[in-house]
């Protein structure tokens, strides 16, 4: 198990101490040079998962660029916009989980650590002219464009007048001579017969035209199958994700044969919502990161008597002279569900949202009282 500390050549082992144990700054560039350079230092490796984990859209305006990062549970004091090399636009910021001495995780699924990400700016972007703002866990960096350069006038150059040179007449003698030797290329070309082509169905190298035909409307056959019905594989699994109406058909049933539309909907949604759960000695805090969304796009309800259901949805903005160069924030529906103990108050739930991310606290209810040992009076028999 402490095979480094005896200084055994274990591959997993020196990967392990590469990409924990190297300090940040110069001391691990030292390090990893140290190492022969074979692998990246830990500031370099913690930056690339800082970039991976944070989405963000890039959309062009008519006159700015827009640059929408999801930064959900920092504020506006948290984040740090800077262009780097006069042209790197370079967003970063870092959230740390709250630590209490009296509160427990029961779950952990909400990223923390280091928020990252780098744009290169295109020639036109004015340097002088950024702005941010930061809302509801998404912050927008605004970079306005420069005017565009004046067209160019064009240039007019006056023609002259070349004075031609009169030939002599040994020249004109000479370039008839050399006319008359020179035979026509193409005269060769009129001399020979055509010759019709070969028409034969035996030959090799030319089909029938009635085959061709024939391979012409097998390929269109099996291109358009889908479109008669026909089972084939890729249709199928398409039609089994996309094509299944929503209504009451519950997943596996006979009726639909598998997951509804709205079932396949409900556990991406769940799957793409990272949310902790924590318990306080008097309550639990459901914490879920929810940025875009306010106050009122959320709604939290309570099903079945115990299930606590968090839902909302954003949606992409529409704008008819955007064009978006790059789209990785998740649009669409949010949604958690947690079933609540049995010692959860479920009359007592308040929720709270703030920078993207939503706080929702169920009390508990109080201890049972103990109860009194019942005194059995023994009799003589």
């Amino acid at each position: 198990m402490d095979a480094r500390m005896f200084g055994l050549e274990v591959p997993l082992v020196a990967a392990l101490q590469q990409l924990l144990d190297i300090p940040d700054g110069e001391a691990g560039d030292k390090a990893g040079a140290a190492a022969g350079g074979g692998g990246p230092t830990r500031t370099y490796v913690r930056d690339a998962r800082a970039m991976a984990a944070t989405p963000a859209d890039v959309k062009e305006l008519p006159g700015a660029y827009a640059f929408v990062v999801d930064m959900p549970g920092l504020g506006t004091g948290d984040i740090k916009v800077q262009v780097e090399d006069e042209r790197v636009l370079v967003i970063t910021g870092e959230r740390r989980r709250e630590e209490r001495e009296d509160a427990k995780y029961l779950r952990m699924e909400r990223r923390m650590g280091k928020f990252m990400r780098k744009f290169v700016l295109p020639d036109n972007a004015d340097m002088d002219k950024i702005a941010a703002v930061c809302r509801d866990g998404v912050l927008t960096v605004t970079v306005e464009k420069l005017p565009p350069p004046e067209p160019k006038k064009p240039k007019t150059i006056e023609p002259r007048t070349a004075a031609l040179r009169r030939a002599n007449l040994s020249e004109i003698r000479t370039f008839h001579a050399l006319l008359d030797s020179t035979p026509y290329p193409w005269a060769s070309i009129y001399s020979q017969p055509t010759r019709a082509p070969d028409r034969s169905i035996n030959s090799e190298s030319n089909q029938p035209e009635q085959s061709i035909e024939r391979e012409r409307e097998v390929r269109g056959g099996e291109m358009d199958a889908r479109m008669f019905g026909l089972e084939v594989p890729l249709a199928a699994a398409l039609h089994h994700l996309l094509d299944v109406p929503d209504g009451d058909n519950k997943p596996g049933s006979a009726a639909s044969g598998g997951p509804t539309r709205a079932y396949v909907r409900d556990a991406r949604a769940m799957a793409a919502t990272p949310a902790d759960v924590k318990e306080l000695p008097g309550a639990y805090a459901f914490v879920v990161d929810m940025p875009g969304l306010g106050t009122g796009d959320i709604k939290v309800q309570v099903e079945d008597e115990r299930v606590l259901v968090i839902t909302g949805e954003r949606r992409r903005e529409e704008r008819e002279d955007a064009k978006y160069l790059r789209m990785e924030r998740r649009m669409g529906k949010l949604m958690r569900q947690f079933v609540l103990p049995d010692n959860a108050d479920v009359d007592k739930i308040s929720a709270v949202c703030r920078d993207g991310v939503l706080t929702v606290t169920v009390d508990k209810l109080p201890p049972p009282e103990p109860k009194k040992p019942k005194t059995i009076e023994v009799k003589i028999a």
